[in-house]
C-alpha cells in the first residue's frame, strides 16, 4: 500500500468514526429523561384528585399510569415512559368529566373539610387538630422518584384536613434524599419532592402562600436507604 493509500486509508477510517459518533450522540439527545411529560402528567393527575368522588375508578387508572409512567422512566425506557405518562394525562381529564357527569354522588367529597361533631345540643366547637398535637407525618418516595405513592397521598389528605381547620398555620416542606447520585442530583431530587409534596396540598385547597419548600438533598440522612427518601414537615 501506497503512503497516499494509506494516508486515505486512515482518513477513511477517521471519517467513519466520526459518523459513528455523531449518530451516537444525536441519539443519546434524542433519548433524554422525559422529565417534561412526567411533570405534565404529574400535574394533572393530582388536579383531578376530586374525581376521586365520583369517578374513583377512572382517577384510579390515572394513577396507575403514572405510576407505571414513574417506573419506566427509572427503567430507562423513555419512549414507554412518555407515552405512559402522556395516557396518563388523558385518562386524569376523563376522570374529571366523568366525576362531573356524576356528581353529586354517594360518596364523600375527598376535597371536603371535616365537619363538626355533633353533640346533643347540637354541632359542637371542634378544637384545632394542631392544639390537641396533631403530627405532621413524614411522606416517603421511590429510589430517584418525586411520585407520591397511595399511602403518601393518604397521609397528604390528613395533612390539609388539619391545614383547613386552622388557617393562621404556615408549614415548611423540606424535601431529602438518599447518598446515591451526585450531591447536586440529590438537590435537585430533594426540590421536586418537596414541590410535589406542596402542589399536592395546594390542590387539596391549601393557601400556596402557606407552604415553603427546601431541599437538603442528602446533607440529613434519615437513617440510610428508603429512609432517606423523604420529605419532611415543620410549622413555622
Amino acid at each position: 500500500m501506497t503512503k497516499a493509500s494509506q494516508h486515505n486509508f486512515v482518513r477513511g477510517g477517521l471519517t467513519l468514526a466520526l459518523i459513528v459518533a455523531s449518530t451516537l450522540t444525536f441519539g443519546a439527545c434524542n433519548r433524554r429523561a422525559p422529565t417534561d411529560a412526567l411533570d405534565a402528567a404529574q400535574n394533572a393527575v393530582y388536579g383531578a384528585i376530586r374525581a376521586r368522588g365520583c369517578a374513583d375508578a377512572e382517577y384510579a387508572e390515572a394513577e396507575r399510569l403514572l405510576a407505571a409512567a414513574q417506573a419506566a422512566m427509572d427503567a430507562g425506557e423513555y419512549d414507554d415512559a412518555r407515552d405512559l405518562a402522556e395516557q396518563a394525562q388523558v385518562q386524569a381529564a376523563h376522570a374529571e368529566r366523568v366525576h362531573l357527569q356524576n356528581f353529586p354522588c354517594d360518596e364523600v367529597d375527598p376535597l371536603a373539610g371535616a365537619t363538626d361533631d355533633q353533640g346533643p345540643n347540637g354541632p359542637q366547637e371542634r378544637t384545632s387538630s394542631l392544639a390537641s398535637g396533631y403530627e405532621f407525618t413524614t411522606v416517603y418516595f421511590e429510589f430517584d422518584s418525586w411520585t407520591l405513592n397511595a399511602e403518601a397521598q393518604s397521609v397528604l389528605e390528613s395533612h390539609a384536613r388539619v391545614l383547613q381547620s386552622d388557617p393562621d398555620v404556615r408549614i415548611r416542606v423540606s424535601g431529602h434524599c438518599s447518598e446515591e447520585g451526585t450531591p447536586a442530583y440529590n438537590l435537585a431530587l430533594g426540590e421536586r419532592r418537596a414541590r410535589a409534596v406542596k402542589q399536592y396540598l395546594v390542590r387539596m385547597g391549601v393557601g400556596s402562600d402557606r407552604i415553603g419548600v427546601i431541599s437538603f438533598g442528602e446533607e440529613v440522612p434519615g437513617g440510610g436507604g428508603p429512609s432517606d427518601r423523604r420529605a419532611e414537615f415543620e410549622v413555622r
